[in-house]
């Protein structure tokens, strides 16, 4: 009796961004190689976090979207990310991800500056890490953050027309983001006509 086989290429993964998310896991990540799609059209691709599997979407042979299950830690911690393009009957290796704190914010200084932007703003609090994602948000603006230490970044408020309580937020991966604990305040610039005599 003959038997049928299916011969297929395994995936490669070349890269994943971002490369580390919160504890509780819940971060959409992008890997990217080739041969990630489905081996059949009866099969699913699949990612497995440290032996928990995650279904992912599919964009194209060489992009995938997984999002990262809770693994219940509580404390940072790397996981193997494995990659199956035949419902989980065979696995192969793909990257390293960490599961870490999300920067704990605890006041930001100044807390105004006028419209125009460009002011510096130092964010105190915990859990920073110099990574090239490390950014804050200031209401749905993102600009790079300088790193002074774990304890202290700093940013460039951007331009924004005025507004009261502009939230301000900080990532380290460029995905997830802190919870509005600090505010900003964008001031109008005063015009000459109020100096006029």
């Amino acid at each position: 009796k003959l038997e049928n086989f299916l011969y297929y290429s395994l995936p490669v993964v070349t890269a994943g961004f971002p490369s580390s998310g919160k504890l509780q896991g819940g971060t959409m990540i992008q890997i990217v190689g080739s041969h990630l799609d489905p081996v059949s059209p009866t099969d699913s691709v699949l990612c497995r976090f440290d032996g928990v599997n995650a279904l992912a979407y599919v964009e194209s042979s060489s992009s995938i979207f997984c999002q990262t299950p809770d693994l219940q830690i509580s404390n940072a911690t790397a996981v193997f990310v494995e990659i199956s393009t035949n419902s989980g009957s065979e696995f192969t290796f793909g990257l390293s991800y960490l599961y870490n704190d999300i920067p704990d914010v605890r006041m930001i200084s100044p807390h105004q500056g006028i419209e125009f932007g460009g002011a510096s703003v130092k964010v105190l609090g915990s859990g920073f890490v110099n990574t090239p994602q490390l950014g804050c948000k200031f209401h749905t603006t993102v600009v790079s953050a300088f790193y002074i230490s774990s304890s202290m970044i700093s940013c460039i408020a951007p331009p924004h027309e005025p507004i009261d309580d502009a939230c301000v937020d900080v990532t380290v991966n460029g995905v997830d983001f802190t919870d509005c604990v600090s505010k900003y305040t964008f001031t109008a610039a005063a015009t000459s006509g109020l100096f006029d005599k």
